[in-house]
């Protein structure tokens, strides 16, 4: 929406560097929480664009990105949205 709000954050939790992405965009229905990182699926018209631009793999590329360095990603619906996470090894010399 117009007024909503896309939050970024980075942390160190232990060993690891956590970065999370977090909207205010109505979060996600229950039934598309297992297909967001499926390669190729789009989701509902309501948060996916209009005149059929992306092929739906920006998650998916995003997962294969992140488990190629031992890290994981993952999503849950928080507050009026939805949060992002992906956690990733720390150097040891980082923060």
């Amino acid at each position: 929406p117009v007024d909503g709000a896309v939050t970024v954050t980075a942390t160190r939790d232990a060993d690891e560097v956590v970065v999370r992405v977090c909207d205010t965009c109505g979060g996600i229905a229950a039934a598309d929480m297992a297909r967001l990182f499926e390669p190729g699926w789009r989701g509902s018209a309501a948060r996916t664009h209009t005149g059929g631009e992306g092929a739906g793999i920006g998650l998916a590329v995003v997962q294969s990105i992140v488990d190629a360095h031992g890290g994981r990603v993952s999503v849950r619906n928080a507050g009026d949205g939805c949060c992002f996470e992906v956690r990733l090894a720390a150097a040891p010399d980082l923060i």
